[in-house]
């Protein structure tokens, strides 16, 4: 920029030629014109990860860049307001010094912190398994963001999204999904996890979880199939028989939906008298309707038993009032 300033006060102002007044005004904010340099910068740390981990597994790889993508789409929308359902600290193991930490409630979060609150797993009496269901609470966070977003929001943070898929669709197909996605009503987002045996189980010296086949059929068959389509614990080809498990019980699926996690964030927002981020949109459950007390039944009775207005005996009166 051609105004130099320091802790908001202006030091020196260069003088420019009318004719590039002009053009960088175009521009708007003369911090765009590092936006080149950022990103050489940003590819060129990616490339030297992935130089480090050339020698590790794939998936270590892939690990890497979907934190980066992650930290990366999040600091893009801005910080974002998520539920965070209770206290989690982390401490040094040598010092004891507080390391980490998030207070129970909602918590404005950038990248680094949201991964910190994916990650977290020490402080949670199941673990992995909590985790997971921790987890939803990011999510309802992001959709009801995304709800907000226009056409040209969604556009720009598609190009993030695209590090973690891979697809032949274009650009323009893979934003009218995205807004046909945003318009499917939160009660019929549903969130679960597969049901299964864990917890100091080995195998070949190796610590595994084991799918529990009947739950998992349970499951499929309520949610995920038809009448029709159901499909016994015996076919769905699952491994389980390779330890013994007979002395574990397996994890609940915890079928949520989108709509109770957000009632559960307004809720919490309620009570601790905090303001909503004005930039998510939170779809709750549609209420059940009430009935009306005095409304007609289809044989024209109310609930006490009586005629409604204008029903049987008035009909009838009317009738001899004709005749």
């Amino acid at each position: 920029s051609n105004v130099i300033t320091a802790n908001g006060a202006v030091l020196a102002r260069l003088p420019l030629p009318g004719f590039v007044i002009q053009l960088a005004t175009a521009l708007r904010s003369s911090g765009r014109l590092f936006w080149p340099v950022y990103y050489l910068i940003f590819l060129w740390c990616v490339a030297g990860l992935l130089r480090l981990t050339r020698h590790q597994k794939q998936w270590v790889q892939t690990t890497v860049i979907g934190v980066l993508c992650l930290v990366q789409l999040v600091d893009l929308l801005g910080p974002i307001q998520v539920y965070v359902p209770e206290e989690i600290t982390y401490t040094d193991e040598n010092t004891g010094e507080v390391t980490s930490h998030l207070d129970q409630g909602l918590q404005w979060m950038d990248g680094a912190t949201a991964e910190f609150f994916l990650r977290a797993r020490k402080t949670y009496a199941q673990s992995d398994i909590q985790r997971l269901n921790v987890q939803r609470y990011f999510y309802s966070a992001m959709f009801a963001r995304l709800r907000a977003m226009t056409v040209w929001d969604i556009a720009r943070i598609l190009p993030v999204c695209m590090n973690y898929m891979e697809t032949d669709l274009r650009v323009s197909q893979l934003v009218s999904a995205a807004i046909s996605l945003l318009s499917v009503s939160s009660d019929h987002i549903m969130l679960c996890s597969v049901p299964v045996y864990m917890g100091n189980i080995r195998y070949n010296g190796n610590d595994v979880v084991v799918v529990d086949r009947t739950k998992t059929a349970e499951l499929l068959n309520t949610y995920f199939r038809t009448a029709e389509t159901q499909v016994p614990a015996e076919e769905l080809g699952v491994l389980d028989t390779a330890v013994d498990v007979s002395g574990y019980s397996s994890t609940d699926p915890n079928v949520q939906y989108m709509g109770g996690l957000n009632e559960e964030v307004i809720s919490s927002a309620q009570e601790g008298g905090v303001e909503i981020d004005p930039n998510a949109v939170y779809e709750t459950p549609a209420p059940e309707p009430t009935p009306d007390p005095n409304a007609a039944s289809e044989d024209g009775s109310t609930e006490d038993g009586s005629a409604a207005d204008g029903a049987d005996s008035g009909q009838a009166d009317t009738a001899d009032d004709a005749a």
